[in-house]
């Protein structure tokens, strides 16, 4: 089980050679809410020796790209915005594998200009359960923003199939409440789960503000110890920073190509509570 640390990580730091520090849960602007380039992320994880988790929206040519190059380490990785809402995130091995996952299941139920893709979290996760990759349910608690406590106080999920199939327990959520994470680290330990903890980063000041220490010096490593963390480390950006990067966040979507139908929609399943 992963000791969590609230407490600034203050990257780059010392490590053993070979354990890296990820943050196991940003965007790129190939997310449609997201704000950063594949460049600039890569460009600030090198200044910080941090491995990242490119994890956007219902897309991977962020991930793609971003492996196109070997100093930086990347996870291959995909956030799934189900069809009442709720996140899954899901890391795999090698991009052949992602690439694969995003053709087979993602593709098929993804619509243009969608935020959501035609999959409930329980169907989405009986589906992954057949690729070599690893399943977490992030911010579990943000109700307003994916968390899967919803899903399960509406009875779209079991709290005994997230026990039986999901793999890890995201501890640590640079976007949500200390409460939320705390809520988050207790019912991790309820479940016996692991957790990793990412800074949701969807504009540059977000990332490594959040990041996990892992065993392995590459990709392949890596995701073979996503399970066995030693240490998570981080602090929620709260307060008027959290409003501003929401806000930031939103205009970016707003700005694209039927934002502003997507918002609406992401507003109206928020009150719908489900």
């Amino acid at each position: 089980m992963s000791t969590i640390f609230f407490t600034n990580p203050k990257l780059p730091v010392n490590l053993k050679s070979n354990q890296k520090m990820v943050d196991f849960h940003v965007h790129s602007n190939y997310s449609l809410d997201g704000t950063i380039s594949v460049a600039k992320l890569l460009k600030t994880a090198r200044k910080m020796d941090l491995g990242l988790a490119i994890c956007d929206h219902n897309e991977i040519r962020g991930s793609m790209e971003a492996s196109q190059q070997s100093d930086v380490v990347i996870i291959p990785g995909i956030e799934v915005n189900c069809s009442n809402g709720t996140h899954v995130l899901l890391y795999f091995k090698t991009q052949g594998e992602l690439r694969y996952f995003f053709d087979s299941v993602i593709k098929p139920n993804k619509q243009p200009g969608a935020f959501v893709i035609n999959l409930l979290p329980k169907e989405l996760i009986e589906k992954a359960r057949g690729f070599n990759c690893i399943i977490s349910m992030p911010h579990p608690f943000v109700l307003g923003k994916g968390g899967v406590q919803r899903a399960i106080t509406a009875g779209t999920i079991e709290q005994s199939f997230i026990a039986e199939n999901v793999d890890i327990i995201e501890g640590i959520n640079g976007m949500a409440t200390r409460e939320q994470n705390q809520s988050a680290i207790n019912w991790a330990k309820k479940m016996n789960k692991p957790m990793l903890a990412g800074s949701d980063g969807h504009v540059i000041w977000q990332i490594g503000t959040v990041a996990s220490e892992v065993t392995g010096n590459n990709t392949e490593e890596i995701f073979h110890n996503l399970k066995n963390s030693s240490q998570s480390t981080g602090l929620e950006i709260g307060g008027w920073k959290n409003k501003l990067t929401t806000l930031v966040k939103e205009m970016h979507l707003i700005s694209r190509k039927e934002g502003i139908k997507i918002l609406a929609n992401q507003i109206k399943r928020n009150i719908k509570k489900r």
